[in-house]
Parts: structure tokens; sequence; C-alpha cells
């Protein structure tokens, strides 16, 4: 299947509409019944709380997630978003981080990781600041590093944990799927082109330079 970063935008679109149907409460990660309802580390992973938390992530989901899947397929940012969503979710459940949370920052974080390894000069906008991609991941880091000391709704833990992995996953595909560095210029020359150019100098020099008998 083509377009996963769309499709899977599309069911953060649907669980929405779910929830504004049945209520959020159901989908969400609650500390509270971590034992009892297990599913919630899956729903909670599709789950918004409210239109502008959706609408910030599928844009940087559709967007970041196209280009990465142009790099390792379909298949391969499936699995990383959905495994790095789960992964969060447990280690959140059971460390107890955040007594309730939603929402798949934590999974597009591991897309930003993953695509800074591999691309880590592709150019994006960052409040209409152009920049590498790796130093725009950088930021992002450090703005929930500090985030860490000013509690808010934001959930930091979730999305340092997801940059990690997808960072793991970066350097796991990096020799398949990154970018290839540069060719060296064609002024500079090989080392048989090197000594090619040695034999005509110095035949050059032997037929014009040396003095004649």
């Amino acid at each position: 299947m083509r377009f996963v970063a769309l499709w899977l935008s599309a069911a953060c679109l649907v669980m929405f509409f779910v929830q504004w149907v049945f209520g959020t409460e159901i989908f969400v990660l609650d500390d509270s019944v971590k034992l009892t309802q297990p599913w919630r580390i899956l729903t909670a992973i599709f789950s918004h709380a409210d239109p502008a938390h959706l609408f910030s992530n599928i844009i940087a989901l559709g967007f970041f997630g196209l280009f990465l899947e142009k790099s390792v397929g379909s298949r391969r940012l499936f699995l990383l978003f959905l495994y790095s969503g789960v992964i969060i979710n447990v280690l959140i459940n059971v460390f107890s981080i955040y007594p309730i949370s939603l929402g798949a920052s934590g999974a597009i974080y591991a897309v930003l990781g993953c695509l800074a390894i591999l691309r880590p000069w592709m150019v994006v906008y960052i409040y209409f600041i152009p920049m590498p991609m790796v130093i725009a991941t950088s930021l992002w880091f450090l703005q929930d590093i500090l985030g860490l000391f000013y509690p808010s709704n934001v959930a930091n833990v979730a999305h340092i944990l997801g940059l990690f992995i997808g960072i793991a996953m970066g350097f796991y595909w990096r020799g398949r799927y990154g970018d290839k560095p540069k060719e060296k210029a064609e002024k500079e020359p090989g080392e048989q082109e090197e000594i090619e150019l040695n034999k005509k100098l110095d035949a050059w020099e032997e037929q014009y330079m040396k003095p004649r008998k």
C-alpha cells in the first residue's frame, strides 16, 4: 500500500470522529485501568484531545511521513509508526509516567528522528526559517528537554522516547536507505588518471625540455 503516511493521518481523523460519537475516555491511556483495558495502548496512539492537537499531528505525520516513506518504503514506515507508538505507551503505562495520555506525537517523533539520520541535510521550514532536518530535530529535542522542567499538557517524555527510537532505526537503516555521500569533484583526478597525466608530462619534458645532443 502506498501513501501510508496519509492513511495513518486518515485513521487519526476517523478515530477523532469515533471519539466525538462515543467519547474520548474509553480510548485514552489511563493509568488507573492499565491492567484491565490493555487495548488503550493502541487506541491512544490515534486519539487526540481537540481539533488543534489533531491538526498539528496529521500535518506533521503527512509531511514528514511521506518523505520517510519515499526513503524506506511504506511497510517500514508503518511498522516504525505503530511499533514506536506501542513501545512508548507500554513504557508510559508500566512506569506510570502520565496518569492520562493520548496522541500520535510520540510515534511522529520517531519518524522525525529517523528522517534526521537518513536525510540530515534535507531543508525544512520551522517558523518560516529554513534549516537542515538534523538542526530542526535538535531544536525539537531541546524544546522537550526544557519542557520536562516546566509541567504542561505536552507529553515531553513520549516525544523524547519516540525520537530515540527513530534515531536508532535511522542508524540501522542508514547504510541502505540513507543519503549517499557526495561524489568527489571531477577536477580531483583519481589515482589512475594522475599516473597517466604524469606520464604525459614526463614525455613532454623528454621531448621539449631536455637539450638536444
